[in-house]
């Protein structure tokens, strides 16, 4: 049995298909019947041969005739052939019949072809890790576009291309406040970071809006500001309590220092994905000096539990800071003879004692940090963050006038003769 089917259409070159299946019998000599049965003959079961064949359309003038509507004819034409054959005189019936299925399966592109009009393009979702960008409407840029996310356009009967929507890597702004103990404007290693400091942002995004935000420093004196966008910002601390301003450093992208006191960086300018580090605010511990005025009974120049301690006497503080600030500060001793001079910056200072009437100078006594001791000052005491000089004194001796014959010796040593006068 043999079968040949023909599939002709547009872009096919007669599709032939072919198949061919053979069956055998051994048959016993004639028995006189012509009845296709016994041993010298049979009747084969209905045989089928099948088979298949597949052509793809793929040149554009070819698929030229599948495009648009209509209907595309295919023809197709199908032969099956029967013969038997065999030794000696044979006798055979036979009936053959031929047919196909065809199949189409169109594989297609949808056309997106739009009819000339206004539309609206929308980026449904902001991509995660960016900021919203600025959209461009083919060679110019959407006014207004950043947050909007949506492109507007207008067609004709020609294709339009470059409405993107772009996309920023946010910016980042971080630092320290720490407790600057060698005064230098670096966090070296054991400086202790200051928390609970407040720390604002101000500046101008490149949408031209206004920012201001603030943050807390951690117990490690760190903050940091995420999520920004390009732009140019300043940063200002609130100074903290118990401390006096230090030194303010710029960080990794540059900017400038404020006027020394204003706890400010300003000037900093930032680039999509840019991270500015070490923007830090150094923080200085208040300093002192004390000490008190006593008379040194004894004068072995110290005090003894009996000197007594004089009150109200002036004392003056001069000097200049660390900045370069002329310092003039002016006190009384208590009522136990002391004095204390509180938050003072690091620098060099000179206390001076006005000399108390009724007593003489004796001697002023340099304390805990040193210092030049002078008449009634002492000078040169140098000064670091957090420094507590302590026992700056200046002791002083009673006016004694020692008379002698014919003379008064002055408590200053010198001598002053008096006249005697004669009883009449």
């Amino acid at each position: 049995v043999a079968g040949q089917v023909t599939l002709m259409g547009p872009g096919l070159s007669s599709l032939v298909m072919m198949s061919t299946e053979t069956w055998s019998f051994e048959a016993d000599a004639f028995d006189g019947t012509l009845d296709y049965s016994g041993r010298s003959g049979t009747a084969f079961a209905e045989r089928t041969v099948n088979g298949q064949e597949t052509a793809m359309v793929t040149a554009a003038e070819d698929l030229s005739a599948y495009v648009g509507t209509g209907t595309v004819t295919l023809e197709s034409a199908a032969r099956a052939t029967s013969f038997a054959s065999g030794g000696g005189n044979l006798s055979a019936t036979i009936g053959s019949t031929g047919g196909a299925d065809v199949t189409v399966i169109y594989h297609y592109i949808p056309s997106n072809c739009l009819r000339p009009g206004d539309y609206t393009i929308v980026q449904t979702e902001q991509p995660e890790g960016f900021l919203d960008g600025r959209d461009g409407q083919a060679s110019a840029l959407v006014a207004d576009s950043v947050g909007s996310d949506q492109i507007p356009v207008t067609l004709g009967s020609q294709d339009a291309s470059g409405y993107n929507f772009a996309e920023l890597r946010p910016a980042a702004i971080s630092g320290s406040v720490y407790e600057d103990a060698d005064n230098d404007g670096v966090r070296d290693r054991g400086e202790a970071g200051i928390g609970d400091v407040k720390i604002f942002l101000i500046g101008v995004e490149d949408t031209g809006r206004m920012v201001e935000r603030s943050v807390t420093t951690g117990p490690d004196g760190s903050y940091r500001f995420d999520l920004l966008r390009p732009g140019v910002y300043e940063l200002r601390e609130i100074q903290p309590r118990g401390f006096l301003d230090g030194q303010e450093t710029v960080g990794n992208l540059g900017g400038v220092v404020g006027l020394a006191g204003d706890d400010q960086l300003a000037d900093i300018s930032l680039a999509p994905g840019q991270q500015g580090t070490d923007y830090n605010f150094g923080e200085l511990r208040s300093a002192s000096i004390s000490g008190l005025v006593f008379v040194d009974k004894n004068l072995n120049g110290r005090r003894d539990k009996k000197d007594k301690r004089l009150a109200g006497v002036v004392i003056t503080l001069t000097g200049i800071d660390d900045r370069g600030n002329q310092v003039l500060m002016t006190t009384k001793t208590d009522k136990r003879g002391r004095y204390r001079f509180e938050g003072l910056r690091p620098g060099t200072y000179t206390v001076i004692e006005t000399q108390p009437p009724k007593y003489l100078d004796y001697k002023a006594l340099a304390g805990s940090h040193g210092g030049m001791v002078e008449t009634n000052a002492i000078a040169g005491i140098a000064l670091q963050s957090g420094d507590d000089a302590t026992d700056y004194n200046f002791a002083e001796r009673k006016r004694r006038k020692a008379k002698t014959r014919g003379a008064i010796v002055c408590p200053d040593g010198g001598v002053q003769f008096a006249k005697r006068r004669k009883k009449k």
